[in-house]
């Protein structure tokens, strides 16, 4: 993951905005999830970010 990537994640916990981690490595993953476990989610394909965006959209109504 790079910089940007990180920063924006970052970024998007301080906004408290949940966030979907696709394919990301075993630090990030550790590193994101020790600031704000309820908020990401890690996901190993597109299809399961799909479901899991859905999930989170149909839990805000």
């Amino acid at each position: 993951m790079g910089t940007g990537t990180a920063s924006e994640i970052a970024l998007a916990l301080k906004a408290n905005k949940q966030v979907i981690l696709l394919n990301a490595s075993a630090e990030s993953k550790l590193f994101f999830k020790i600031l704000a476990a309820d908020r990401i989610f890690v996901v190993n394909n597109v299809g399961e970010a799909v479901d899991r965006a859905r999930q989170i959209l149909a839990d805000r109504t």
